[in-house]
């Protein structure tokens, strides 16, 4: 059975994943000194959007909704790209959220629901096989790319 992504899944997995840094970053505040804190959460957010991906495991959100990103010509991101996607996701949340909030609108005019900082960065979200916590990279439907992009 072939599944499709669409927004809900990747506003769905949004949620999660910011839930727990959120939860993340209230349990550092609360215990360390704001600059401290600030600091370590990034790296967590680092940590949590960019290592993870990058050594073949996945955020919460996406291994709960069964989402893994791919690069829209291959299946493999490296550093470059992973972090680029994090870069322009903080940079879209920065300003009190307003990128973000156009991000999700583009996302939902589009019939591939890629984000801004999946165009900018030639990415978007394949639908694998929800909570697996292997490594392995099994795609249960092809990621959809531009309009005429077809599926099987």
């Amino acid at each position: 059975m072939t599944s499709h992504l669409t927004a809900v899944h990747r506003l769905t997995s949004w949620a999660v994943d910011v839930s727990v840094l959120l939860l993340a970053a209230g349990l550092l505040v609360a215990v360390l000194p704001a600059v401290v804190a600030t600091l370590l959460a990034f790296c967590a957010y680092l940590c949590y959007t960019v290592a993870l991906p990058m050594k073949g495991y996945h955020t919460l959100g996406h291994i709960a909704l069964g989402l893994r990103p791919v690069r829209v010509d291959s299946d493999s991101l490296g550093w470059l790209e992973l972090g680029s996607r994090s870069a322009l996701v903080l940079l879209l949340a920065a300003p009190c959220m307003v990128g973000m909030i156009g991000s999700t609108i583009a996302m939902l005019s589009r019939p591939d629901c890629r984000a801004w900082h999946d165009l900018g960065t030639g990415t978007t979200m394949a639908k694998v096989k929800p909570w697996d916590f292997s490594r392995q990279f099994e795609l249960t439907a092809q990621p959809t790319v531009g309009p005429a992009s077809s599926q099987p």
